[in-house]
């Protein structure tokens, strides 16, 4: 049986958390670097009209919040990977189909709501690869 339609919405999934990703190490090396931490604690300051106890706070939020993403968007690419290693050759449809189920239902909860359409695709995924059973081969010599 082809798994085409599990594969093509896995790499969706995994282009959508690489980008996800990106954002998330853009973020780290912003908060990395004190240059740009000054030039968004102004920008927020004439922008947004912010105080600076508000801005610091916030800021100090982005450091862990941005790891949290980029390491989570990395293991959800490899998980992706993973499975659809799985999946091809039709080997372990079901080790496939639970391991997209639980990414996609842990980015759904951890990241609710901005998650749903990300996990989205793993889900659907997931579902497929424990929903559609093989079709039993006819044999001409028992007919």
């Amino acid at each position: 049986m082809k798994r085409t339609t599990e594969m093509i919405l896995s790499i969706i999934g995994m282009f959508l958390y690489f980008c996800i990703t990106a954002i998330g190490g853009f973020y780290v090396w912003m908060t990395r670097s004190e240059e740009m931490m000054e030039k968004v604690r102004e920008q927020m300051l004439h922008d947004q009209g912010l105080a600076a106890s508000e801005i610091d706070e916030i800021l100090q939020v982005a450091g862990p919040l941005s790891w949290m993403i980029t390491i989570g968007g990395l293991l959800a690419i490899i998980l992706g990977i993973v499975a659809m290693i799985m999946l091809k050759g039709n080997k372990n449809p079901k080790a496939a189909g639970i391991t997209l189920l639980v990414v996609g239902a842990a980015t759904i909860l951890i990241a609710f709501p901005h998650g749903i359409f990300i996990g989205m695709f793993y889900l659907i995924a997931g579902i497929l690869c424990l929903a559609r059973k093989p079709r039993p081969s006819i044999d001409s010599g028992n007919a």
